[in-house]
């Protein structure tokens, strides 16, 4: 089953948190496109993006991924893989 809405989870096999917004309308039939939001380091400004670009991404067609960095204040390289996997 596809997630809608808002959620948060844990990307199984990386034990690092995201959260992730889907449009509910025709989700099941509609195809989208992916914006992934890289956050500065100690912020996650989870609240503001998706305030932000909902709209945007229930318009277009848009799924948003905001992958949170292992220690909030610093993305480390080995956390690429996570971001592709996510």
């Amino acid at each position: 089953d596809l997630k809608v809405g808002r959620f948060t989870e844990t990307l199984a096999g990386h034990e690092h948190d995201f959260w992730a917004y889907v449009p509910e309308q025709d989700a099941e039939t509609r195809r989208f496109g992916l914006v992934v939001w890289i956050h500065p380091p100690g912020d996650t400004m989870e609240a503001a993006i998706y305030k932000e670009w909902k709209t945007i991404c229930d318009q277009r067609g848009l799924i948003l991924v905001g992958p949170k960095a292992e220690k909030l204040n610093e993305w480390q390289a080995n956390e690429a893989e996570f971001v592709k996997s996510l």
